[in-house]
């Protein structure tokens, strides 16, 4: 099985700490499946020596340009990848023609929302991404 995991948050302090430990957690534990990180080039500086079967796909887009959409999908086409996986809420797969994991790190600024315009804007992206997330398991949410 071939996995895309959107590294690009690799920077944040939260997010980027996740991503650091699922890679080197997989890289010891699974010499099998085929992983494709999408996002940086230099994965030594960022994980350490990884096995042969990690593949870094340079990819500079922005999580909201549009662009980054077609673009995404076609890295994912091009590496004939199986299973996407984002682990944060900054964007979701649309239209993604194959299964993918979106990782929900935390839901306080979900639960309980600010007048903050900027946090607005997140929180209604959260709340489309946790659907559509939801609808892909046959759940409705309100």
């Amino acid at each position: 099985m071939r996995i895309a995991i959107d590294v690009r948050r690799i920077s944040s302090f939260g997010i980027g700490t996740h991503i650091r430990n699922v890679v080197r957690t997989l890289a010891r534990l699974d010499q099998k499946n085929h992983y494709v990180l999408i996002g940086i080039s230099d994965l030594e500086r960022e994980f350490g020596r990884l096995p042969e079967n990690f593949l870094p796909v340079v990819f500079p887009h922005l999580e909201r340009s549009v662009r980054n959409y077609f673009e995404f999908y076609g890295v994912v086409r091009k590496y004939d990848c199986h299973l996407v996986h984002v682990p944060h809420l900054f964007w979701r797969p649309r239209y993604m023609p194959l299964p993918y994991v979106l990782t929900v790190h935390d839901l306080q600024s979900f639960l309980h929302p600010r007048e903050d315009s900027t946090l607005f804007r997140r929180l209604f992206h959260a709340r489309r991404a946790l659907r559509d997330a939801l609808e892909e398991l046959g759940v409705t949410y309100p």
